[in-house]
């Protein structure tokens, strides 16, 4: 074959461009519904400040993964056609290497957020006097450490990985590293397990402080709680959808990457399914914040519908003369402390 033949026929095949404007169109679609909707109905949302702080940032991280998708599978989508050598189609070694790990690490990250946001819930109804009045901190910790823990698994996976294969799209994991990106998507998958039994002890805790409420008295105690309760039943949607798409994507790929070689013997299709690896990915994003996006509307809507009906001032009887009791002891703290 001439020099770069090869690299030629992968990017002129037609499961090839298909795949290239398929993650471009469904990337795209999912930057419209966050900018056009999510963003704004998260922004309006009350969540107290850690959990909507570790919300924008794990949405964050799917923006940021569509926007590279879109704009890497338009440009290697219509690159063929501007070329003056079939060799110019080959990625450089060090544009390989960081479109590579970047993507990955977008991609990835937002695995450790649903059980970085679980351990913030967890918090959150362990003290449910105090904790929607507290500062902003937990997040951005809690948020650092998911994204440095991630960052260092990857670059242990890639220690020593140099890049130097011929490529001609940026989703390629290098051979040399085939073996440790397995374990690597074993571990995200193990990573999955915890969190689902923390998801479903949270719901379990959630419906007992939903009990809880009917009993409390106080006002303040009533709003703080329901408070938690709604958000912590948002997360808890949140965390199944995640992890259920993400999970199914990380089975197929584990199973997928042990048996692709022997499903086809052609080269060029072996190349071609190589660079199919993260396709899900893109598919899994869009119902994830089309749903999310469904649930926050709901959520915003019914909130003060339900607050209204289960937190309500009453002005006679002994729980009248607690609420009054209650809005003076308020006052007063308030006016003390001026």
């Amino acid at each position: 074959m001439p020099d770069c033949d090869f690299e030629y026929q992968i990017v002129t095949h037609y499961l090839y461009k298909f795949t290239q404007y398929y993650t471009a169109f469904v990337s795209l679609l999912v930057i419209i519904i966050m900018y056009l909707r999510l963003w704004k109905q998260l922004y309006k949302s009350v969540f107290q400040k850690n959990l909507k702080f570790l919300f924008f940032s794990f949405f964050g991280m799917i923006f940021i993964f569509s926007v590279l998708q879109f704009v890497l599978a338009m440009y290697q989508a219509i690159k063929p056609y501007f070329i003056t050598n079939y060799c110019d189609l080959i990625y450089s070694q060090l544009s390989y290497r960081y479109l590579h790990i970047l993507t990955l690490l977008s991609m990835s990250t937002t695995v450790f957020f649903p059980l970085v946001i679980s351990f913030e819930r967890l918090i959150a109804m362990s003290n449910t006097a105090t904790y929607e009045y507290s500062k902003l901190l937990l997040g951005p910790i809690l948020m650092l450490l998911a994204v440095s823990f991630n960052t260092t698994i990857l670059f242990i996976v890639y220690d020593g990985e140099t890049f130097s294969e011929s490529t001609v799209t940026y989703t390629n994991i290098p051979s040399t590293s085939s073996t440790h990106m397995n374990m690597y998507y074993g571990f995200l998958l193990i990573v999955n397990l915890p969190n689902f039994a923390i998801s479903l002890f949270i719901q379990k805790r959630n419906l007992y402080l939903k009990k809880r409420l009917q009993l409390d008295a106080s006002l303040t105690r009533k709003y703080a709680v329901e408070e938690i309760i709604q958000s912590t039943k948002f997360t808890f949607g949140i965390n199944m959808m995640h992890l259920t798409f993400f999970g199914c994507f990380l089975t197929f790929i584990f199973i997928f990457r042990s048996i692709r070689n022997g499903l086809f013997q052609d080269l060029v299709i072996q190349q071609v399914v190589r660079g199919l690896m993260l396709l899900p990915i893109p598919t899994i994003n869009l119902p994830i914040v089309i749903l999310c996006s469904y649930m926050l509307e709901s959520f915003n809507r019914e909130r003060s519908k339900k607050i209204a009906g289960s937190v309500k001032i009453k002005y006679t009887g002994a729980e009248g003369v607690k609420n009054h009791d209650d809005a003076i002891f308020q006052i007063w703290n308030n006016y003390s402390k001026k």
